[in-house]
């Protein structure tokens, strides 16, 4: 078995990067052992490193674990994710375990973090488009990593980044970035298995509306009038195709909705609200298949699809698909901090629809968080840190 040792500076490391400063010192005679320092992420997904000492010396045996940017000392341990500077925003768990020493050996750790020098300014690590050109219609997407940015990545407020995109009309359009991590999916015999693939890394992305070249500025802003930071900046071009298919409300009659071109939409579809059958761990429609949610959403999609239909009503559910709730249900990580596997659940939904001319009634706040099923998970209750008393208290703040 293993000597584990839980340490306590989650909060302090989700702050600031900084180095773990550790000290070993057991009572056996000097002998080899071997050290793994392992962190769990918000995915759920360990990342680990495994020191293997020749032997203890009686004075002890000193190593350090960064805990900062991109770094190979990290390795995935049950996951095909990379780590990167923004695992540190979703640690929930950083451990110290000892193997291999005789029964009953009294071992002692000490542990220091350090914290690293505050930046100076952020800056930009890279950044490529992810296609170029894209046809008038087509999602045209931004890649980028930053260096040096100690805020919450969740908080735009605090990142300050903004892309600014000029189509050929010069009105510019502001699109804010969000971190982004991407998943693989793949079944087995328990059900459907989920896991991180890659390094997390930020996206933007803009929905053409006119052919030609446009122009983009990735810039951080600054304080009140203060000078911004210009990060990147480039063109693209667009090329002939079909505006988004996007709905609105007509304007020639408010009765009925249309495409951005101007033809007639009607709604046909199903209310697809969450493809499971455990609704706040109540079982109540036992016919879906068994831990497989997302294959199962892309069936119902492409039956829907073959079937004449073109619109869905989908929620954002806790149990499923939602990007904020209470800290430890599921992968969620708090008020502010958003559940990077289902945003990528998500996407692959939306996708899906846009593959098959699916449109999406999107609902983001579904009425049972404010239930007693769900009130005591809620973030905004002031039991969890938020500031509401009661569930009915949001329809009044």
């Amino acid at each position: 078995g293993a000597l584990v040792f839980v340490l306590p500076y989650r909060d302090e490391i989700r702050a600031r990067p900084g180095t773990l400063h550790l000290h070993l010192r057991h009572a056996a005679a000097p002998a080899p052992c071997t050290i793994q320092v392992a962190v769990e992420s918000d995915h759920h997904g360990s990342f680990g490193h495994l020191h293997q000492p020749a032997a203890v010396p009686e004075a002890g045996f000193a190593f350090q674990a960064p805990l900062g940017g991109s770094t190979d000392y990290w390795q995935p341990l049950d996951h095909a994710a990379t780590w990167s500077a923004w695992e540190r925003h979703g640690l929930r768990r950083l451990e110290v375990k000892v193997f291999d020493l005789p029964p009953r050996t009294a071992v002692r750790l000490l542990a220091t973090f350090v914290p690293d020098p505050e930046p100076a300014a952020p800056s930009l690590a890279w950044a490529r488009p992810l296609a170029d050109p894209v046809a008038l219609g087509e999602r045209w997407e931004l890649a980028f990593d930053l260096d040096g940015l100690v805020a919450n990545p969740f908080d735009e407020t605090a990142t300050g980044l903004r892309l600014l995109v000029t189509p050929p009309d010069g009105r510019e359009a502001a699109i804010l970035p969000f971190l982004y991590q991407n998943f693989e999916t793949f079944l087995v015999p328990g059900g459907e298995k989920i896991r991180p693939k890659g390094a997390k890394q930020f996206r933007a992305r803009y929905r053409p509306t006119a052919t030609g070249t446009h122009h983009y500025r990735l810039v951080r802003e600054a304080g009140e009038g203060a000078a911004g930071q210009l990060l990147a900046s480039g063109s693209f071009e667009v090329l002939p195709g079909r505006l988004p298919p996007f709905i609105r409300i007509s304007p020639r009659n408010p009765r009925y909705f249309e495409t951005l071109d101007g033809r007639f939409f009607y709604p046909i579809g199903w209310n697809i609200a969450f493809p499971c059958d455990t609704p706040y761990g109540i079982a109540y429609l036992p016919y879906l298949p068994a831990g497989q949610s997302l294959a199962t959403m892309r069936k119902m999609l492409e039956d829907l699809a073959a079937s004449g239909g073109n619109c869905i009503r989908l929620w954002q559910s806790t149990w499923w698909n939602a990007l904020e709730w209470g800290e430890g249900v599921d992968n969620y990580g708090g008020a502010g901090r958003y559940n990077l596997k289902n945003a990528w659940i998500t996407d692959q939904v939306l996708d899906t629809c846009g593959r098959l001319g699916i449109h999406a009634l999107f609902t983001m706040q579904n009425h049972t968080r404010f239930f007693p099923q769900e009130w005591p998970q809620h973030p905004l209750n002031r039991r969890n840190g938020g500031f509401l008393r009661y569930s009915d208290e949001f329809w009044l703040e």
